[in-house]
């Protein structure tokens, strides 16, 4: 829940996402989060009318297949998506994900993700700078967390001098795209029997001890 969830986010967000993450241009990051859009939704429409895909475009692959019109239930189909090539994946994969309801977890959140939600830099500089408590240290003892939506704003305005305009900013992202807690964790795990033979498992697993996603390389 530290990051954009792809079967979730709007347009919007994903839009600014690739912006900051790959980066580039307007016409690229709206084709992009187009063509996420038109993969996972249910219709045959065309979310942009130029630079996205839907049966027509992957029918005319060299290998063809249909748009999937469901959500993602793996990561890797990201690479079945027109515009996503390898090269895209790699440098969007660590802020990536498809598991949980969508909202973003404050208290995890990387600053790049918090910008795609739609935070001034200023904030997000200083949300990170909160959560690391007066030593600036994440991890230790004195670190701040957000236990309720209702303590994010005012926390945070506490603690820092926001305009006006940044706290509706803070209060909009807060009510429709930040959570406080986490329910899927990623695990992987390395068992070395020697210096050449090893093998390493990369699971998604719930709170409750379920496992969403098993893969040993």
């Amino acid at each position: 829940e530290r990051k954009i969830n792809i079967n979730k986010a709007e347009f919007i967000v994903l839009e600014r996402f690739f912006k900051i993450v790959l980066p580039c241009d307007d016409a690229l990051a709206q084709q992009l989060a187009a063509c996420i859009l038109d993969w996972r939704d249910a219709d045959s429409e065309l979310s942009i009318p130029s630079g996205s895909a839907e049966d027509t475009y992957y029918h005319s692959l060299p290998f063809p297949y249909a748009a999937k019109n469901s959500l993602f239930e793996v990561l890797d189909e990201l690479l079945l998506v027109k515009g996503f090539s390898d090269n895209v994946f790699e440098k969007i994969k660590d802020y990536v994900t498809i598991y949980g309801e969508g909202r973003v977890n404050i208290n995890t959140a990387s600053e790049v993700v918090l910008f795609a939600l739609g935070l001034d830099e200023d904030i997000a500089s200083k949300i990170i700078l909160y959560r690391a408590g007066k030593d600036g240290v994440i991890g230790t003892l004195d670190d701040n967390v957000f236990v309720v939506n209702s303590e994010i704003v005012p926390s945070l305005s506490q603690a820092y001098p926001f305009s006006a305009s940044q706290v509706e900013q803070l209060n909009r992202v807060a009510a429709l795209s930040l959570g406080v807690s986490s329910n899927n964790f990623l695990i992987r795990a390395t068992a070395k029997l020697n210096a050449r033979n090893s093998l390493v498992v990369s699971s998604v697993a719930k709170r409750d001890g379920k496992i969403l996603y098993w893969r040993e390389i």
